[in-house]
């Protein structure tokens, strides 16, 4: 068990974030997997209380990331305290000169499930982009948290 936490430690800890995607197509094997993957969650009296919307269109996409875009900016600009905007500053496209100030107030769930075409019952939980890095994209450089800075055993 030991060796199999290290390993799953270390191919999670090569896992890298990126806001610039190439347009090659992830194949739908692997798309299928990591949902697979992820219906394994626990859940209460194993209910499984998730659904899984995978878009691929592209126009749907371009209208996913505008809604969150939009959902990120009222975040800096109301939500957010200084100290968290000033900590991010540094990484490129999360530093923001300007922030809308039109005084709308948008809710990112509701917009999505209704792009989405979802029930009111369900609450978007997750949103998790899944692509090939663009060949001009940049990863910083970032060093995580040590162990003893996010674990307490007690």
């Amino acid at each position: 068990m030991k060796g199999r936490a290290a390993a799953f430690y270390q191919q999670m800890d090569t896992r890298r974030s990126v806001r610039h995607f190439s347009s090659d197509p992830v194949p739908q094997e692997a798309i299928e997997n990591i949902v697979l993957a992820s219906g394994t969650s626990p859940s209460g009296a194993h209910s499984e209380p998730w659904t899984f919307v995978v878009v691929k269109d592209a126009e749907i996409k371009k209208r996913v990331r505008e809604i969150v875009e939009q959902e990120e900016y009222l975040n800096y600009d109301r939500r957010m305290g200084d100290r968290w905007v000033r900590d991010i500053k540094f990484v490129p496209d999360h530093s923001r000169e300007t922030v809308p100030r039109n005084g709308s107030v948008s809710d990112c769930g509701v917009a999505l499930r209704e792009l989405l075409g979802r029930p009111d019952n369900e609450k978007v939980m997750l949103l998790l982009p899944v692509g090939y890095p663009a060949h001009d994209a940049t990863v910083l450089d970032l060093k995580r948290k040590t162990l003893d800075q996010i674990m307490i055993t007690k």
